[in-house]
């Protein structure tokens, strides 16, 4: 989680592991301010976070807004891809043989 609030420029935070989380345009949850949906483990540069639960960021050459307890300070670890990606290795070694 992130631990502080106000100006945090140019600090590199990720898109935690839970689903594809919206960006939004403004600090508010609307149909019709959705930029983008990132990735888990998606790293974003966090502008700010202000204290009503909103996080400002920007990704690409997207600034915009999103819920700040969908963000983390560690790059989160997807252990369900990693054992999948293990499966894959060992299946593609296999089938060499």
């Amino acid at each position: 989680m992130l631990l502080s609030t106000g100006v945090l420029a140019d600090t590199t935070v990720y898109v935690g592991d839970e689903v594809k989380i919206p960006m939004r345009s403004k600090d508010v949850i609307s149909k019709n301010n959705v930029i983008d949906h990132l990735n888990i483990n998606t790293p974003v540069t966090l502008i700010k976070k202000q204290a009503n639960g909103w996080s400002q960021i920007k990704h690409g050459d997207n600034q915009g807004w999103m819920i700040s307890r969908y963000l983390t300070a560690n790059k989160p670890q997807n252990t369900l891809a990693t054992k999948l990606q293990s499966k894959l290795n060992l299946a593609r070694k296999n089938k060499r043989k």
